[in-house]
């Protein structure tokens, strides 16, 4: 067990539960009255953390969320060495929606390449290198490791070149190194954003092929501009009077010790209330009432909450593939509620729930090409038509 007050290192084991082979921690904690507590938690299974070095990682990470406490700097700390500490200072002042952007960009792009080097020793190519591999290196989802994508976004990689400036500035106030390797970084080219949306025309062939439950999920993630994560989250009695109640979302990671894959929504601002058409809460109700009380709406064959890219393969893609649309994403989906939506820009912000109308107008509501030709048709229109004959100004008598 721990040694001292909460400054030892913690127990660390393998263990067999519910048939599946995790790592196990437990570890020591003084209260403030200096009643002693002993917390334990499943860090995971081992597939994810392979060895005994990277559980034991994970284990001091969670000792130090656990306890608020930062531990002593090493004698020649690495770059995950800052990045740890620094994450743990400032992460408290962060929203859940500003820690899922920078925390996962760090630990899969950055750490891999320099978080085992000395960061005394970093000088500006290093650094530079791994901001470029960024952009180049293939991304893996999956059990099987599918390639689905080469390279990062250009705002991951901002993202990325920000924080890695940020963490050398703390080493600098921290008194480790004497100047920012990263001050000069240059972000390299990257892959261009997906603005894919479905047209009208696209969106009536995939509803008329759809049937039972998926017409009626398609529709609420056309209609009603829902994340996959809050769809699959919702229970009956989330159908209100021209309204669906948003306070609960999926977790692609099932939360540690409890199991429970169901939590909070990605943002404060997240939790709401969507509008319904008359005829999508009638179709919904409809569908809710095959249901027990209090249920998932939208459950797996198994009565458990849906992976969400396990429904998108298996269900929504065939569907789509078979009226001729081979690139459909949930991103897609809401994307074409955004664009579609007829209210104003302020309208189509409460719809999608976003935190400020600029994410709306800048990353979902797209340009429509026969609204803007008929825009231009009508202003070149305007342009050509004759003058008024002008005024003959009457003489003086």
């Amino acid at each position: 067990m721990c040694r001292g007050r909460g400054d030892g290192e913690g127990t660390l084991k393998q263990k067999a539960i519910a048939g599946r082979k995790v790592w196990w921690g437990r570890w020591v904690e003084w209260t403030a009255d200096g009643t002693k507590r002993r917390p334990e938690r499943i860090l995971g299974e081992i597939a994810k953390f392979p060895t005994k070095r990277e559980a034991r990682e994970e284990l001091n990470r969670v000792i130090r969320e656990s306890s608020g406490r930062v531990t002593p700097m090493p004698k020649a700390p690495t770059f995950k060495d800052i990045w740890d500490r620094y994450y743990t200072l400032n992460k408290s002042h962060w929203g859940k929606a500003h820690q899922g952007a920078v925390e996962p960009v760090m630990r899969r792009g950055i750490l891999p390449q320099i978080g085992q080097r000395n960061i005394a020793q970093l000088t500006h190519e290093p650094v530079q290198a791994a901001l470029n591999h960024m952009a180049e290196m293939s991304l893996l989802i999956g059990k099987k490791n599918q390639y689905t994508r080469i390279g990062y976004s250009e705002s991951a990689l901002k993202t990325a070149r920000t924080y890695m400036k940020a963490v050398f500035e703390f080493a600098i106030d921290e008194n480790v190194i004497a100047r920012n390797p990263a001050r000069k970084l240059i972000l390299p080219d990257a892959r261009k954003p997906c603005e894919r949306f479905l047209s009208i025309d696209e969106v009536r062939r995939l509803l008329a092929v759809a049937t039972g439950r998926e017409q009626v999920t398609l529709r609420l993630l056309l209609v009603g501009g829902l994340r996959p994560a809050e769809l699959f989250a919702l229970r009956t009695n989330d159908i209100r009077s021209g309204v669906l109640r948003i306070d609960e979302a999926v977790k692609e990671r099932e939360r540690q010790a409890s199991g429970r894959r169901i939590g909070s929504t990605k943002t404060d601002e997240s939790d709401g209330i969507v509008s319904l058409s008359a005829d999508l809460e009638t179709k919904l109700r409809a569908w809710a009432d095959t249901r027990p009380a209090g249920a998932l709406l939208f459950p797996s064959e198994r009565g458990t909450t849906w992976r969400i890219g396990n429904y998108l393969k298996r269900v929504l893609k065939p569907l789509a593939v078979s009226v001729g649309i081979e690139d459909l994403t949930f991103q897609c989906l809401r994307r074409t509620c955004a664009t579609h939506f007829g209210g104003t820009v302020k309208d189509a912000q409460t719809q999608m729930r976003h935190t400020d109308p600029a994410i709306t107008l800048r990353h979902y509501k797209k340009t429509i090409p026969e609204s803007q030709r008929a825009a231009v048709e009508a202003l070149d229109a305007e342009f050509q038509q004759q003058p008024d004959s002008p005024k003959v100004p009457e003489q003086i008598q």
